[in-house]
């Protein structure tokens, strides 16, 4: 993998080049990056793998549901290997059966690649997976603490 960007974002409506093929969003920080070519292409292959779209590289934004769009989203954060992902609400648009795959996503991703995600939610049953909840109420941190397991 590439050089680390310090920051990844998963907004609640994927941000995708509309222009570009899945492959060619997921590709787009590295290439920004100088990411060589080869490791730019074994890299987006893995995370197009790792979301389950690897067979849709070719296709357009447009032609994907809303739970695909937010997978590839996914895949472009990751793959530029940041510190931190940010991710606003990122099942705000989505059915639940999408929204708990878009979830589980996020949490292999946190595992298998040692990443910390921030996740902003009004949905306590999403709140319930993550390892720590912070809620803020006007703009003040009203409780934190660990969910319990």
């Amino acid at each position: 993998t590439g050089p680390s960007a310090d920051r990844g974002v998963v907004f609640q409506t994927p941000t995708l080049y509309p222009w570009l093929t899945i492959y060619q969003n997921v590709e787009y920080g590295p290439k920004m990056r100088k990411v060589p070519k080869d490791e730019r292409e074994a890299d987006v292959k893995k995370y197009l793998e790792l979301v389950g779209l690897k067979d849709f590289a070719k296709q357009k934004p447009y032609e994907l549901s809303g739970g695909e769009k937010q997978r590839v989203a996914i895949s472009r954060a990751l793959i530029n290997n940041p510190d931190l992902i940010l991710a606003d609400e990122p099942t705000g648009n989505l059915d639940s059966k999408n929204s708990s795959e878009v979830i589980a996503l996020l949490h292999e991703a946190s595992k298998k690649y040692a990443q910390t995600i921030i996740m902003i939610t009004h949905s306590q049953s999403i709140a319930q997976t993550a390892d720590r909840v912070f809620k803020v109420s006007d703009g003040v941190l009203t409780d934190l603490g660990r969910c319990q397991a």
